[in-house]
């Protein structure tokens, strides 16, 4: 993400993401891993923005992890640029030397004439510097599945029969009360088997939904036992559909790994995996753009973000890397759009200035993307709490 202040322009990376986080409380030993991610994830995109610069000569005043106060900086000798870590986890940002100086005799503010200020370089060069960090998290995102699929092969799932309850959100709702447990695998819904198939999840859902209320009776298998279940589900919500109270299902699966035979197979793969994560990033954008309303519910901000890493770090080490590549792929793609204070909003200005001739005014530019990362920042916080909502630990704080 990209903003600019007439004093101090700076770019940054906000790490809001169109996840839905896994709803177990979050283990910081396991957590360390999402979290590094994340971390990653930031430093690449700004690390992009950084090189992208200084490879051109042009000056840098900060690198940055984190908004808000410092706590860690780092200062080399002989260099004008700060490293820093700052106090709110929620991106990060490069920002460049003072462009204008003050006259003290006319109170005049005066453009420097330094030619190694971003802003005295031509259009081609700061477009360079402005795209760098979504060119940046889209080669890391490639490396990312490369090297998964290379070290640890192909993912495939391999289905049984059932869909697996991943979590059970409402601990007072029916399930929970009818003895329905995380890990249990529905194999039989009012008689009928579920078939195992990447959609038994779906099925299930749908005739629970469409239950209008009724008591189901439900076989599921918990280890090497089946147990005989009846539940009755909650009835109904405004579009008419019953609820069993935030129960998270999967299809029933194990995922089996295949390594490719050459480097070139690899690459193969790669470039399969890369556009299916794609598709799938941008298919999530577009529908939190068209229906945000019911799409903005698989929001996650950084606590869900640490909490889906930490889930697969304990699970599938493999699987991580993929992880990687999806929040990578995301944050690549949200500072693509033409929105102010992304990156994408900052190539539209250039774009503005390379037909006219002129730039957008800086006044209009701060005033712009002042207000758009104030938005961000408040949409930051809103995430955060939902974070710690669907993972339980909002009620814990206020005991």
């Amino acid at each position: 993400m990209f903003t600019t202040d007439h004093t101090q322009p700076l770019y940054l990376a906000q790490s809001l993401v169109a996840f839905t986080p896994s709803a177990s409380l979050i283990q910081f030993t396991s957590g360390l891993g999402g979290l590094a991610v994340l971390a990653l994830v930031i430093i690449v995109h700004e690390a992009g923005h950084f090189l992208a610069a200084r490879l051109q000569g042009i000056r840098v005043k900060n690198f940055s992890i984190g908004f808000g106060p410092s706590f860690l900086s780092y200062k080399p000798e002989n260099s004008e640029t700060e490293f820093s870590l700052r106090l709110i986890p929620l991106g990060g940002f490069v920002s460049f030397p003072e462009e204008t100086v003050k006259d003290e005799s006319t109170g005049e503010t005066q453009r420097l004439s330094d030619p190694n200020l971003l802003s005295n370089r031509p259009v081609g060069q700061r477009a360079i510097v402005v795209s760098a960090g979504v060119v940046a998290n889209i080669f890391f995102a490639w490396i990312s599945l490369f090297t998964s699929i290379s070290l640890f092969g192909v993912a495939e799932p391999s289905f049984s029969p059932g869909a697996l309850v991943v979590n059970i959100r409402n601990l007072d709702g029916p399930a929970s009360q009818a003895g329905l447990q995380p890990n249990d695998i529905i194999v039989e819904l009012q008689g009928e088997a579920i078939p195992a198939s990447g959609m038994s999840a779906k099925q299930v859902a749908d005739d629970i939904r469409s239950s209008g209320g009724k008591v189901l009776q439900v076989t599921v298998k918990r280890g090497d036992e089946y147990r005989h279940i009846q539940v009755k589900p909650e009835c109904c919500n405004s579009k008419g559909e019953a609820t069993l109270g935030g129960v998270e299902l999967i299809p029933n699966m194990k995922i089996v790994r295949h390594r490719p035979s050459s480097v070139w197979n690899s690459v193969q793969f790669t470039n399969s995996e890369f556009t299916r994560f794609t598709s799938q990033v941008v298919g999530g954008l577009y529908r939190l753009i068209t229906n945000f309303r019911q799409s903005s519910n698989g929001l996650a901000g950084p606590i869900g973000v640490v909490s889906m890493g930490a889930e697969l770090a304990r699970n599938d080490a493999a699987s991580l890397f993929s992880f990687a590549a999806a929040i990578s792929i995301n944050l690549a793609l949200i500072n693509a759009l033409p929105i102010p204070a992304l990156d994408g909003g900052q190539m539209i200005f250039l774009l503005w200035e390379a037909i006219r001739g002129v730039p957008v005014s800086l006044r209009v530019q701060d005033a712009v993307n002042r207000t758009a990362l104030f938005l961000f920042l408040v949409a930051s916080g809103f995430l955060v709490f939902g974070d710690l909502d669907r993972l339980h630990i909002l009620p814990g704080l206020f005991k």
